[in-house]
């Protein structure tokens, strides 16, 4: 299902729009405002449907846009809000997109549930359907007026996988913590040429070994991933397993799925959600 409702108040702020003359000078020749302020909600989904939410405004004579929901994580933490004065190409994106969804059908093809509604002081639009928004979607909205805080997002993102990955490489000793039961596990670094035999090697390229036929063996799994970007942080071990010329899987073992509940250089805590196939 998905679902976009934006919240449209009246609103008056202006901004000189630089252009160049001939010369290639600088100079401020037109005003740009934003037609009105409003707030936008948009629920994209079917089972699992994810909350969007944004909010355009005037204060002190600027133009403001707000970032409310959803919360980007990079592992546990988040940046709760993201606050940006606007340029005049992202207010003009802000008008263009009032005036799309003021012009769209009240009903449209759709294969799956769609519903638009926008709020006005004066009006209710109610758009049903698969509408055809061009380049003027709420993702696209979203995604220009908080580029700078998505690019940052993405360097925290990958600072903290590098660092993850970093961590991780190298052999660890395997066991169960006992007193939490057989959910939970907990990785010891291994120092170079110890002959523990139960044990998982991470190495670079993301390339898992495990040498472990006691706890979770998983003889033909080579690889893992890592998800960082939802609120926790996930290991995931890949099924593995040996395809034969006719194409076909022998030797099989499951992956598995873990939340990195800590870890250090010497200590990784996890906890099993469940097996892969």
């Amino acid at each position: 299902m998905m679902k976009f409702i934006p919240l449209l108040l009246l609103c008056s702020c202006s901004l000189l729009q630089p252009q160049r003359n001939v010369s290639g000078k600088k100079i401020f020749l037109k005003k740009i405002s934003l037609d009105a302020s409003f707030q936008s909600t948009f629920l994209v989904g079917d089972e699992d449907v994810i909350r969007h939410k944004l909010r355009v405004y005037c204060k002190d004579r600027q133009t403001w846009a707000d970032k409310l929901l959803p919360n980007y994580y990079y592992g546990d933490r988040t940046d709760s809000v993201w606050h940006v004065k606007l340029n005049h190409k992202q207010i003009k994106l802000c008008n263009d997109f009032l005036q799309k969804a003021r012009s769209l059908p009240q009903q449209c093809e759709q294969h799956f549930t769609f519903f638009t509604s926008v709020i006005t002081p004066t009006d209710t639009l109610i758009i049903q359907g698969e509408c055809e928004w061009g380049k003027l979607g709420y993702h696209r909205v979203e995604h220009e007026l908080f580029k700078q805080s998505f690019k940052r997002l993405k360097r925290n993102r990958d600072a903290l996988e590098d660092q993850l990955t970093s961590t991780l490489n190298g052999r660890w000793y395997i066991t169960v913590l006992s007193d939490t039961g057989a959910d939970r596990l907990i990785l010891h670094r291994l120092p170079s040429g110890s002959n523990k035999y139960c044990s998982w090697n991470f190495s670079s390229k993301y390339s898992f070994k495990s040498d472990c036929s006691t706890i979770l063996p998983m003889p033909f799994s080579k690889k893992y991933r890592l998800d960082i970007d939802e609120g926790e942080i996930y290991l995931h071990i890949q099924a593995g397993g040996t395809l034969t010329k006719d194409l076909e899987f022998i030797d099989e073992n499951p992956g598995a799925d873990f939340v990195i509940e800590s870890y250090s250089k010497t200590e990784v805590i996890l906890l099993l959600l469940w097996k892969r196939v």
